[in-house]
């Protein structure tokens, strides 16, 4: 399930300029010039209730797609089993239904044959009014009984149809109950732990994500103060993360 990631992403373009001594403890000169572009990705709940697992860290590197939390599905996985056992029953019905009208049916060929003979008897004088009457009552009472059960049909398989919807409705809420990492990065701030009661839409994480070349990444660091830079964009984005949250 893939967290809701709000459109909250923002380009930072950070000169950074690293002192000789906090680079490799000595000399005046600076050890580099770092030029980043990374994005913010705000990561957020997208069900409501509590977070039975959380387990980003501060700092930690995390992979696009890495499940960081999973918010309560009990109630939600208990409702949908019921939804389905009702759907189960409901489809039963319907097969039912369908029996029904293929007796039905089969009575109709019977009583209609019955009906046209009892006509041909009365017109020869050989049955009564009486006997042309009930065969033909027999045969509408058929007709009626068939389209009653195919009007049932029907409205159970709607049934069918709405159980079913909503079973993809719980199943697809139980997906979003999982909390997702939607982009590579570094967590610079969490806003969640495991057991507190989340609602939808709440921001849990804060990662960076420095993006490739086509995302338009650009720095200049040499290979020693590359971590550097990378370190100082982390605090600072995380500082101004903080602030946010307040």
């Amino acid at each position: 399930m893939r967290a809701l990631t709000q459109n909250s992403r923002r380009g930072f373009s950070l000169l950074l300029l690293f002192a000789g001594a906090a680079a490799c403890g000595g000399g005046s000169e600076p050890d580099a010039y770092g030029n980043f572009e990374a994005n913010e990705v705000s990561v957020s709940a997208q069900t409501s209730g509590q977070l039975i697992t959380f387990t980003p860290v501060e700092g930690a590197h995390l992979a696009a797609g890495a499940t960081v939390g999973l918010v309560d599905t009990t109630q939600l996985s208990l409702e949908r089993a019921q939804m389905i056992a009702q759907r189960e029953a409901t489809s039963a019905r319907v097969a039912e239904a369908g029996n029904q009208i293929g007796v039905y049916q089969a009575q109709l060929t019977i009583a209609q044959r019955n009906y046209e003979r009892m006509r041909r008897l009365f017109e020869q004088s050989a049955a009564t009014a009486q006997q042309r009457d009930q065969a033909e009552r027999d045969y509408r009472t058929l007709v009626a009984q068939i389209a009653a059960a195919r009007a049932q049909q029907q409205s159970v398989s709607r049934e069918v149809a709405s159980t079913a919807a909503r079973v993809a409705e719980i199943t697809d809420r139980i997906r979003k109950s999982r909390i997702i990492n939607p982009e590579e990065g570094t967590v610079l701030a969490t806003y969640a732990k495991a057991g507190e009661v989340v609602q939808s839409g709440r921001d849990v994480l804060f990662v960076l994500n420095r993006g490739g070349e086509d995302s338009g990444q650009r720095y200049r660091c040499n290979s020693f103060a590359e971590a550097l830079c990378g370190a100082a964009i982390a605090r600072y984005l995380s500082r101004q993360a903080r602030t946010r949250s307040i």
